[in-house]
Parts: structure tokens; sequence; C-alpha cells
């Protein structure tokens, strides 16, 4: 029982940022949580029960730009909602019980370096998510482009991002259909120095992004009030520790705090992973 529960807080501990938003989920349109490998996981609101949605972020590199001259990453998230789980309760969840959505969403990302500083990728994920009522699943699909220039400034190291990207989902057995277009750019800076406690290398990240939104995306707050989205800023940090690993397949994630805001929402959101 308590390696189980080990594995069950290790795998929380991957999960993209909990934001302290709460978007509708109604019977008749499974998806609103169909976003959430896209925009990130959070909690849910239904009638009458939450949705806890942790998205796990897997990865695998096929080929890569160092050995191939180009590279090849596999994604496999796994999106798991918990119905009325509570943070502050440790016990593994009954599964059979609390289990309410459940997406995997497989993706594609081709690294094709234009330059020694600039990386461009195409990228595409197709995959299904299921809630637990109900017989319908939904498909749920994203297409897009990313771009990654490294340079430098005095004696910071930069990376600018942006990431262009279509996502929407359908429903099997239904015309029940949504989607949105997002433009996302974001600067992130290495702050020296480096720091090395007890074997364990430390590199420390500030950044800043912002978030474009197409179409009708709706954030509901705690309170039951509707924000319709259509710019978001954020600026945190990070604390990046994947120098300690090279398997090839596991990476310790990066791991901070950010502050998304815009368009009448004040998030707090504690991050793991890269911004792109």
């Amino acid at each position: 029982m308590a390696l189980t529960r080990f594995w069950f807080i290790l795998l929380l501990l991957f999960c993209i940022s909990s934001q302290a938003a709460v978007q509708t989920l109604q019977q008749e349109e499974l998806p609103n949580y169909a976003f959430a490998p896209f925009i990130g996981s959070g909690i849910y609101a239904t009638r009458d029960r939450t949705v806890t949605v942790f998205n796990i972020p897997l990865s695998y590199d096929m080929r890569t730009i160092v050995e191939d001259g180009w590279g090849l990453e596999v994604t496999t998230p796994v999106t798991i909602g918990l119905f009325n789980f509570d943070f502050r309760d440790l016990e593994i969840p009954n599964l059979q019980e609390q289990l309410g959505t459940l997406s995997f969403v497989p993706g594609l990302h081709f690294h094709l370096p234009v330059s020694k500083q600039w990386i461009l990728t195409p990228l595409v994920d197709l995959g299904v998510g299921k809630a637990s009522s109900g017989s319908d699943f939904a498909w749920i699909y994203s297409i897009g482009l990313e771009s990654r220039y490294n340079f430098d400034w005095r004696s910071y190291d930069l990376l600018l991002g942006n990431r262009f990207r279509y996502t929407g989902y359908q429903l099997h057995e239904s015309d029940i259909q949504d989607d949105y277009y997002s433009f996302e750019t974001g600067l992130d800076v290495l702050l020296p120095p480096h720091l090395n406690h007890f074997g364990w290398k430390a590199r420390f990240n500030a950044y800043a992004m912002n978030q474009l939104y197409f179409g009708d995306l709706d954030f509901v707050n705690p309170l039951g009030q509707s924000h319709e989205v259509d710019v978001l800023w954020e600026v945190g940090f990070t604390v990046d520790l994947s120098t300690n690993t090279d398997t090839g397949i596991f990476e310790l994630p990066r791991i901070g705090l950010g502050y998304r805001f815009g368009d009448g929402l004040g998030l707090i959101r504690l991050v793991f992973g890269r911004m792109f």
C-alpha cells in the first residue's frame, strides 16, 4: 500500500500546473475538459460536483538533432479527472468511484533546425477522451507550429518561444464539437549563477508569457462568474533539474511558480515542465 501511494503521489508531481480556475463541464458537452491537455490541468465544475483534472506529460525522443540532424519527439500525455478530489487528503482515491474523465492524446513533434539558434517544430496530436457517465467519447485533436530561438544578452541565456495551435474535439456519436485557435509568445531567461548542492545541479529561470485565444473560450471562477478569455499574461520562475538525469527517457521536470492574469482573471499556478 505504501509503495502504491508513493507512485500515485509521484504521478501527481508530474502534473502540469493545477490552475485556480474552474471551467464548466456539462453532460451534453463532455468536453471543455478535452482541452485540458493543451490549456493545463485544473478544477472543472459540474452541476453537483467537481472534477479535478491532472495532465501527466510523458514523452520520448525517437530522434535527436544532435545525433540525426533533426528530432522526432513522441508525446503520450494522459489526462485523468477525479470527482470530488481533495488536495488535503493524501489517501489513494477510489478510482472505481472517483474516476470521472480519462483522455489519451498522443502526438508527433518534429524538431527541424533552421540554424544553430532557431528550431521550428510542426506538431500534431490526436486522441480520445471519455467521461465515466455516458457511453459517448470525444475525438480530441490539435495541430500547430512551435518556434524556439536561443540567443545571448550580456551574461544571460535567453529563449524566445512562439506557438500557434488549432485545437478541437468532436463527440463520436453526435454533432457536438468545439474548437479554438491560440497564439503564445514567451521569453525564458536563464539566471546566473548555476548552483550545485550535494551533487545536484540547479538552473534558475524567469519567464514571461502572452497567450491569445481566438474563439469562445470561457473560464468560470469559483463564484460561478463566467469570463470570456481573449488575452492572458503570465510571469513566474522555475528551477530546472533536468541536467541531473540523462537517460533519454526520463528527466526531472522544471518546477516553479507563476502568476497568470488578464480579462478579469488572476491565477497563481504551480508550474511543472517547460513553457516551450
